[in-house]
């Protein structure tokens, strides 16, 4: 069984294009969920990869530093670069879960929560603690 769950924040600001060479295909966004681990450092980054409404869904009201869980597959991944074969790994999300604070302008699309968590705190992929003071 192939199956993923995991529950991380936005490294950075999702973007949604769309397949084929004119922009008229199917809607997609590639993101990097931070994902913490056993101690405060350890932070895996995870490649996650979502189609047509929910990445619509996705680019529409998460933004860097929202929470989610993703609920999916992993998919294996080869191309060729500059002669070499690279192979990559991703969870193909089947499920997104707004799980963070309701962000300003937008943010996650839920109902309030009963005590409001702090904001999220700044992060991308750049080696930076992506939890602060969580």
């Amino acid at each position: 069984m192939n199956n993923v769950c995991l529950t991380g924040r936005f490294g950075r600001d999702p973007e949604l294009r769309h397949t084929g060479s004119d922009g008229g295909g199917k809607a997609v966004t590639n993101f990097r969920l931070a994902v913490k681990g056993r101690t405060k450092d350890d932070v895996d980054w995870v490649s996650v990869c979502a189609w047509e409404g929910l990445a619509e869904s996705i680019c529409t009201y998460m933004k860097k530093g929202s929470e989610v869980a993703v609920t999916g597959r992993l998919q294996v991944r080869e191309y060729e670069k500059d002669g070499a074969t690279v192979e990559r790994v991703e969870v193909v999300a089947v499920q997104v879960d707004f799980i963070g604070p309701k962000a300003e302008g937008g943010g996650n699309a839920q109902a309030p929560a009963a005590k409001p968590a702090p904001a999220p705190a700044p992060m991308d992929d750049d080696g930076d603690d992506p939890f602060g003071d969580f």
